[in-house]
């Protein structure tokens, strides 16, 4: 069983809808999807219409929909609601709003049955991680707002009773929660950083509280790829997507450029992988 593994990364996850874009072009598609925050949104995006048509949507929502919906950072706003003791440093009624009256947030998770759709978040009490899609009940506008619930940027999310942040808190890259539900293989949909800041001298709280976020959020994907790559049966893809640029996780003025970096680094990997397929299927030369 195919599964497409796509983690999180903010706007970078426009790297993803080009190299989805290239994964179907080359006839390669997913029995089961399980996206975590920027990820969960492709993922969704995907299982609703899990064709080339669907990418092709998919990526006009990247460009269209998104940076109508999503809040630009105000420094002062945030300033302000962090003194007053709000969940969040963003106003985010618009983005609630927009993912509430989505046609796809409307449906249930059981709606999507090949492939099947799940997506991974932290219930902020425990830190348990919940596997939205076990329960085909589940909503998508729920499970999206969950996992992409990230803190301090954006506040918790309330299902059933309890309060959800992003899955990446638990795992960026949710590859065990693939094979846990039968994968074994995997395409995983890597979004890393596009450089290392080593040297750099960091100011102010939002530019030293992404970085150290997103350390965290490297350290836990490194442990989930060790553990996985001991499974014996799966056969792991890792395709790892590097922007160009390194815009913060709340800017959209590169969407373009990245989706197009996505489908590079797409090519790129299938055809090493096929070149390594036709090293394994030359004849021996008889002596």
């Amino acid at each position: 069983m195919r599964a497409f593994v796509l983690s999180g990364g903010g706007s970078r996850g426009a790297l993803q809808v080009g190299a989805l874009e290239v994964l179907l072009e080359h006839g390669i598609s997913p029995d089961l999807l399980v996206g975590v925050s920027a990820g969960s949104v492709n993922a969704a995006l995907l299982a609703s219409t899990p064709t080339l048509d669907g990418v092709h949507a998919m990526k006009q929502f990247w460009l269209d929909d998104l940076p109508k919906h999503t809040p630009a950072l105000n420094r002062g706003e945030a300033i302000l609601r962090l003194a007053l003791g709000r969940n969040s440093l963003f106003n985010e009624e618009a983005r609630q709003y927009f993912v509430q009256n989505w046609e796809i947030g409307k449906q249930r998770m059981g709606d999507f049955v090949h492939p099947r759709l799940y997506i991974t978040a932290v219930r902020l009490s425990d830190g348990e991680q919940r596997i939205f899609g076990d329960d085909p009940d589940d909503q998508i506008g729920d499970a999206v707002l969950s996992s992409t619930a990230l803190p301090p940027l954006f506040s918790p999310w309330r299902v059933d009773g309890s309060e959800y942040v992003d899955g990446g808190a638990c795992s960026n890259l949710p590859l065990r929660a693939a094979v846990e539900r039968g994968a074994d293989e995997i395409y995983a949909l890597n979004l890393v950083r596009p450089f290392d800041n080593t040297g750099i001298r960091l100011n102010g709280i939002f530019s030293i509280g992404v970085r150290a976020l997103g350390s965290l959020l490297d350290y836990t994907t490194e442990l989930e790829i060790e553990v996985v790559r001991q499974t014996p049966t799966l056969q792991l893809h890792l395709m790892n997507l590097k922007a160009k640029t390194a815009p913060p996780v709340w800017d959209l003025s590169h969407t373009e450029e990245m989706i197009e970096t996505g489908r590079q680094v797409a090519e790129q990997y299938l055809a090493v992988l096929n070149q390594q397929k036709e090293v394994l299927h030359v004849p021996a030369i008889a002596e």
